[in-house]
């Protein structure tokens, strides 16, 4: 959850991610990772590009200590190199269905209506609350959108009444 909120990807590139070291680098303060699938959003041609998550101060909330935990907790159970395995025997790789499920879960365990808000909504609650404190050029790169039209076009809508998402993005 905390990794699709803050690169604000789709499920499916979330499915993309790998473990290979030539994919993913851990730093002293952030972790580089590169996507290297052509995704069916993607332009032919375009370059796939790359995911950087920051440590934040608050640990319980930081997505580069999250990761470098669940890295170091499923090595032993990856039969692949796919950053997300399935926690069921055999421990496969898991799809976009599985991890949309998971983000979903987690929005349903933490109050939120699933029937209004999926695991796409994602990206509306990260780029909604990025906007009023970063540039739009930043959110448009982040997003991999082409231009600032299609965060007002796709993204930048009212918000819901019962502001579910917002809360979620804040706390």
């Amino acid at each position: 959850m905390l990794i699709a909120l803050t690169t604000v990807h789709r499920c499916q590139t979330l499915t993309f991610l790998d473990t290979s070291v030539k994919f993913i680098q851990r730093n002293a303060d952030c972790f580089n990772i590169v996507l290297t699938e052509h995704l069916k959003q993607d332009r032919p041609g375009k370059a796939c590009g790359n995911a950087r998550l920051f440590k934040y101060p608050v640990k319980e909330l930081c997505v580069y200590e999250k990761l470098d935990h669940y890295v170091r907790v499923t090595k032993s159970l990856r039969n692949s190199t796919s950053l997300f395995v399935s926690y069921i025997k055999p421990y496969r790789a898991v799809t976009s269905t599985t991890i949309g499920r998971w983000i979903k879960s987690m929005l349903g365990q933490s109050g939120i209506n699933t029937e209004l808000f999926t695991a796409h909504s994602t990206r509306f609650a990260s780029t909604r609350k990025a906007a009023a404190t970063v540039s739009m050029g930043v959110i448009v790169a982040t997003a991999g959108w082409t231009d600032e039209p299609t965060f007002r076009n796709f993204y930048n809508k009212p918000v819901a009444v019962t502001n579910q998402m917002n809360l979620l993005v804040h706390e």
